[in-house]
């Protein structure tokens, strides 16, 4: 459509002030638009932790993987479903293309990432998976796919997760084990509770942070001690130790000055020695390089 004559004229201040005022809907206005996600008003404390932990507000659903996503990359937190959900579709599918690699990097024979069954795993959640619930009460019956999981994501984004069963009294930690990269020393830990229904709720401590630093963890822990920890799945196997060989075993790390009770199995033991590395040797023996 060709300009005419009227169209390439000046246009005066008065007749613009006449526009605007013919306009009925001057006065309106837009809401503002937000890039946070849909939260609670108010945070709901976490009854059998410390004073000061809640649950925390953002609304998603807890999967390993999206887990690792909120802890480094901060864009994942505030987008909006479906971009959360096209982030975790391609980080599945970088993680599926990066797994010879991590499994030869990390020894994943020794932590038991079955090839066949991890291959899987993986290929279902690059296909598009990765909405689907985790099943986390499923760690509780020695699922060591599901285990596998977990150890692989946290080796590959560097966080620790660790799962409270509160209606059982019974906690996990993963990473099975750590490189003595510097990168673990400020390594965060994320929580998670998980009903018996299977219903998962990330915990947030006492500054509104999921990612929690190991020494706060810590003292966290030795205040609610009761809790029974429990050997993930894929955790090396003491069949072929003797109760003489876990108690040598416990004296190395603990110190041959070290209590036990007289009468103990292997099991327990076993469990002893998980928990004392976690503990002692791999979060507060690194709490000086957080710092």
């Amino acid at each position: 459509m060709q300009n005419t004559a009227r169209d390439t004229q000046p246009v005066s201040c008065s007749e613009i002030e006449q526009a605007i005022a013919a306009n009925p809907h001057r006065f309106k206005t837009v809401d503002a638009i937000s890039t946070c996600p849909v939260i609670s008003d108010k945070a709901v404390p976490v009854a059998w932790m410390a004073p000061g932990w809640t649950y925390a507000t953002s609304s998603f659903k807890a999967t390993p993987l999206s887990l690792a996503l909120m802890a480094v990359d901060p864009l994942y937190e505030i987008s909006a479903v479906n971009t959360r959900r096209g982030m975790e579709k391609e980080a599945a599918v970088e993680l599926a293309a990066e797994f010879d690699a991590l499994y030869a990097k990390h020894n994943g024979r020794g932590r038991g990432w079955v090839k066949t069954g991890m291959s899987t795993e993986l290929g279902l959640l690059a296909g598009g998976a990765t909405e689907t619930p985790f099943d986390w009460t499923a760690l509780l019956d020695k699922r060591k796919i599901l285990s596998a999981l977990i150890d692989l994501i946290c080796t590959k984004y560097t966080v620790r997760m660790a799962i409270w069963w509160s209606d059982h009294k019974k906690l996990s930690l993963w990473p099975l084990s750590e490189s003595d990269d510097e990168s673990w020393a400020s390594a965060p830990i994320l929580n998670i509770e998980v009903l018996t229904s299977g219903e998962a709720h990330v915990l947030s401590n006492m500054e509104g942070d999921v990612r929690v630093k190991p020494a706060s963890w810590t003292n966290v822990f030795r205040t609610i001690g009761e809790w029974q920890w429990v050997r993930p799945a894929t955790a090396p196997s003491y069949a072929s130790k003797t109760l003489s060989d876990l108690k040598t075993e416990y004296a190395e790390i603990a110190g041959s000055s070290a209590n036990l009770p007289k009468k103990i199995d292997k099991d327990t033991l076993a469990t002893v020695i998980y928990k004392y590395e976690c503990l002692e040797m791999r979060l507060v023996a690194k709490e000086s390089g957080f710092y």
